[in-house]
């Protein structure tokens, strides 16, 4: 070892002094099978070159239904948190709220009154206006112009908007 000006230490080995390429070779191997590097590399490997996990509900077993998958209180709190929600969440596990309101799809959003009478059904704004033609943007925001309408004491222009996602199966509930 020598120390430079700046007094660092940096080592002045020779390529005589290192090691075979044999000898370092094998320390290399040694040192990643002391880190278990070479089984995650044979794991991301085999994942690299594996398929993706499907997200189709007919790739899954028959044992596990639709209506089997369920959100949990904690779960919804969690992600809640996680994502920084602070308005006011209810997890609807039986569907009742959606029977109520006709719900037909989700993401689907209702304004019900106070005596459950629903003011406005239908998307949240127009940034999907159909499966196959999303906007980069929305330019109408209908369920806040329903809620803004509702909170001046007005009906909202457009009761009923067409929402667009993932069926609701009420019949498992």
């Amino acid at each position: 070892m020598t120390t430079s000006a700046a007094g660092s230490r940096r080592s002045s080995l020779t390529h005589d002094e290192l090691g075979t390429p044999a000898e370092m070779a094998a320390d290399g191997r040694a040192a990643s099978r002391n880190l278990g590097l070479e089984r995650r590399l044979e794991r991301a490997a085999r994942a690299a070159v594996s398929a993706p996990p499907s997200l189709r509900f007919e790739d899954y077993p028959a044992e596990v239904g639709k209506r089997e998958i369920t959100v949990s209180d904690a779960a919804a709190r969690n992600y809640a948190q996680e994502f920084g929600y602070t308005f006011p969440m209810l997890n609807d596990p039986r569907l009742i709220l959606a029977r109520l309101a006709g719900a037909k799809v989700t993401p689907e959003a209702a304004v019900l009154s106070s005596s459950g009478q629903v003011l406005y059904l239908g998307r949240i704004d127009n940034k999907v206006e159909d499966i196959t033609r999303p906007r980069y943007a929305a330019t109408e925001p209908e369920l806040r112009n329903a809620l803004d309408a509702v909170l001046a004491g007005k009906a909202p222009k457009e009761a009923r908007t067409r929402a667009v996602g993932c069926a609701i199966n009420l019949e498992s509930k």
